[in-house]
């Protein structure tokens, strides 16, 4: 009844249109509900990794990324965010979990069908126990050691590129 009396859906759709967000469910409803927002703990929204968790987060405080592995051993609620969804591959973080939930749904044929097509089959990387790497991945890897050199993390240069790199990156990625 609230949203309805605040007219939140015109709010959300009017930020949807002023420009292009990057995490869009998200970024949209942070800035309509910023200052109204009760934020729960990790385990509530816990990032299932998309096969590179060990380099995703290289700018948190180590306190906060200690509170992020943390959360991974027991979530409560798991975010298959990113490229690498549990319904198109075996070959992400807490696909168990997800296999185990599906069952006895409408969607439990159809995932089942799509692990088992052969566009969907793993490659001989895949099959050795690697997890394939997408192109973004490597060239950020490729780059860290000379931006940690040169802008190191929490340096306004530093800042400056990073800005500047998601700019691209959501130019190119859209």
């Amino acid at each position: 009844a609230q949203m309805v009396q605040e007219d939140t859906f015109s709010a959300l759709i009017k930020t949807l249109k002023e420009k292009k967000y990057w995490f869009l469910d998200q970024d949209i409803m942070n800035k309509v509900f910023y200052g109204r927002v009760e934020f729960l703990p990790l385990e509530w929204n816990v990032y299932h990794g998309n096969g590179n968790t060990d380099d995703f987060f290289p700018n948190l405080q180590f306190a906060t990324y200690m509170r992020f592995l943390k959360a991974r051993k027991h979530p409560n609620m798991i975010h298959y965010a990113g490229e690498n969804k549990p319904w198109n591959t075996d070959k992400v973080d807490f696909y168990d979990d997800f296999l185990e939930n599906v069952i006895n749904t409408p969607w439990e044929k159809e995932t089942y069908f799509r692990q088992l097509s052969p566009v969907n089959s793993s490659s001989p990387a895949q099959t050795a126990g690697q997890t394939p790497v997408l192109l973004q991945t490597k060239i950020k890897k490729a780059l860290m050691p000379f931006l940690n050199k040169y802008a190191p993390v929490g340096s306004p240069r530093r800042n400056t590129i990073t800005k500047y790199y998601y700019k691209v990156r959501r130019s190119i990625l859209g």
